[in-house]
């Protein structure tokens, strides 16, 4: 188990003893009661920890342990259908027993085994928790060929959908089609059962199209309309209207871009992601990783006394189309959580209306800050934004995530009549008779998140280890898979291939799957003397080393490379943008690499008061700059 259900009877630790969660109290508390003494106690959320009894050793890899990447395919379409059977009594904890013994009668399995796929994906969030072993038999295991599967996908698209055949003349297409493959020829049942589990809303698509099936059965047109907290989640980019200058001699850097996630049913922004670079499947992937995680270790992060009381992961994450939102890292994670990834269609702006908005007033509110971004050639001439500008990138995330809590969060919102914290709450906790959705999961394998929404790539083992971009990585777990060959490839002596992952912000380490124990071993560098860097340093100095004409580039060349590159950017930073903005990015790449422990999160009254104390004119200002700006009032348009 990797995460907390805030549910009555569920089991936590507790500064190191035995509760049973009572009920919920609010977003920073819960009633439990001691397993020892039976009293009852009030426990503060963020220090609790998951209980979990002793076992014995396994020889079988727990599943919650299992990496969504390490299952097979036909894994992967087991867990994705029984995912998709139990999600709608997900919500209910436990459901409603009529429907789920409906599913349990159309997936042909007893009604324990639905309330058992429940539970196992209850436990841990994840949907590779649903998938069996391989070679497992059982009821409700899909036997279909992928080629007998893409036979009737087609059929009912193309025949079912848009010749408007009926099911009867369906399943003789599929079965013709496969006596001609020379494949299994599915039953009709099969065929029907495939036509059934279509939704109406698919069914109308299919027949006369997205624009009709959403008018019957889509929200407003114009509106995206959730009915409780998560279930639908906007992100987006923006270029920030304001010139950032570095932490060292706080000279100019330019303007840094911003990811955001918010919650449309209250209007809450509920992670974000800051970089000086474009954004890309890493700021993408670290904005959502911020929306589902606690933001308590964040905070201590960035030194911001305030409270940020959302965390869980949601239903539907709704994007516009670019590529960043696309990648296969981002699908994969999105399947793994039972996450819907929607886009925005081709000239509807008016379903990004929401995000699109807010991004306007935090663009606006920004324009209060010293250093703004004019945009009118002409007016810049009567204001410096490079002179006047005097935030870092860590003191705008700073007044931002200030902003964010105290001031936009805690407003008045027109267009729900009501401030986006107080409507997440209701939305929770429930209101004037309507029950609320109770608190989501918090997730405690905080590294797991992290790890899934990393991009992958496959490669062999060497006897040097994994080599990926020119440099080596060894540690002793991949001894047992030197020269593997891979016997499923029909080909002699054809390499296996193993899936790794990597952090962009540090490629001195690389994470391999392990195709035996399904899970994650973090790999050095084979040159322990290596020196940590960044993906944009490593394309930068082999750009480098390729202008100057150097053949067959060697890992000794990138590291002595970016030695030098350092030296050099150590001696001109005070002069030149580009090397105060190599320095910004470095200084960033640490602090969010940095591990922050449980006991940290654990506020400390005597550094508070210290910190409140300190009077000196570089923290004096900096309390200044955000403190005008928790006096803002505005009302929302939307």
């Amino acid at each position: 188990m990797n995460k907390i259900e805030f549910r009555k009877g569920v089991r936590v630790s507790y500064m190191g003893q035995k509760y049973v969660i009572s009920r919920q109290l609010d977003f920073k508390y819960i009633l439990a009661t001691n397993a020892t003494t039976q009293l009852p106690e009030k426990l503060l959320i963020e220090k609790l920890s998951l209980y979990q009894e002793p076992k014995a050793a396994d020889a079988n890899p727990d599943p919650e342990t299992r990496a969504w990447e390490s299952l097979s395919e036909k894994q992967q379409q087991i867990a994705e259908e029984r995912y998709d059977a139990i999600e709608p009594l997900l919500k209910e904890f436990r459901g409603d027993g009529a429907k789920a013994k409906e599913i349990a009668e159309n997936k042909k399995v007893h009604l324990a085994t639905i309330y058992n796929w429940i539970a196992r994906f209850e436990s841990t969030g994840l949907m590779s928790s649903l998938a069996d072993e391989e070679g497992r038999g059982g009821k409700g295991k899909s036997r279909l060929s992928p080629e007998v599967d893409e036979i009737i996908s087609n059929a009912i698209t193309d025949f079912y959908f848009k010749e408007d055949q009926n099911q009867e003349m369906t399943c003789g297409q599929v079965r013709d089609l496969c006596r001609k493959a020379g494949l299994p020829v599915p039953s009709k049942n099969t065929i029907r059962n495939r036509i059934a589990a279509l939704t109406d809303f698919e069914k109308l698509k299919g027949k006369k199209g997205l624009r009709a099936a959403q008018q019957q059965h889509g929200a407003t047109e114009g509106h995206l309309v959730a009915s409780y907290p998560l279930e639908i989640v906007q992100i987006d980019h923006a270029l920030l209207n304001i010139q950032l200058v570095d932490e060292i001699y706080r000279r100019h850097l330019g303007r840094p871009w911003l990811t955001l996630a918010f919650d449309v049913y209250s209007r809450l922004p509920i992670g974000y992601y800051t970089s000086l670079d474009t954004p890309g499947n890493t700021g993408t992937g670290l904005c959502l990783v911020h929306a589902i995680l606690p933001k308590e270790a964040s905070l201590i992060m960035l030194d911001v006394a305030t409270e940020w009381p959302c965390w869980g992961v949601m239903k539907i994450i709704h994007a516009d189309n670019a590529k960043e939102f696309r990648g296969k890292m981002l699908k994969l994670a999105c399947k793994e959580y039972g996450i819907q990834l929607k886009f925005r269609k081709v000239k509807t702006p008016e379903y990004g209306g929401h995000i699109e908005r807010m991004m306007g007033t935090f663009k606006t509110d920004i324009n209060q800050l010293p250093g703004k971004w004019v945009a009118n050639k002409k007016d810049r001439q009567y204001y410096d934004s490079e002179g006047r500008a005097c935030m870092t990138l860590r003191e705008l995330e700073q007044w931002l995530v200030t902003y964010i809590t105290k001031v936009y969060a805690k407003r008045f919102h027109e267009g729900i009549g009501d401030s986006p914290l107080k409507k997440f709450e209701e939305g929770i906790f429930g209101a004037n008779g309507q029950p609320g959705t109770g608190l989501p999961p918090r997730i405690t394998d905080e590294s797991r998140v992290r790890l899934n929404f990393m991009p992958y790539e496959e490669r062999t083992v060497q006897d040097y280890g994994i080599k990926w971009d020119r440099i080596n990585y060894y540690a002793d777990v991949l001894s047992t898979f030197v020269n593997a060959v891979d016997k499923e490839s029909g080909k002699l002596r054809a390499k296996q291939k193993f899936i790794v992952k990597r952090d962009p912000r540090d490629i001195s380490k690389i994470y391999f799957l392990d195709p035996q124990s399904k899970q994650y071993f973090t790999i050095p560098y084979r040159d322990i003397t290596g020196p940590t860097m960044s993906i944009w340093e490593y394309r930068e100095i082999v750009t480098k080393l390729r202008l100057e004409k150097k053949k067959n580039i060697s890992e000794e060349d990138i590291f002595a490379g970016i030695r030098e590159m350092r030296a050099i950017v150590d001696k001109a930073q005070k002069e030149t943008k580009k090397a105060r903005l190599k320095q910004a990015r470095e200084q960033k790449m640490k602090r969010e690499t940095k591990v922050i422990t449980p006991e940290q999160i654990v506020a400390n009254p005597v550094a508070e008061a210290e910190a409140d104390a300190d009077t000196s004119p570089k923290t004096e200002k900096k309390r200044k700059e955000i403190k005008v700006f928790t006096d803002l009032s505005y009302d929302s348009p939307d």
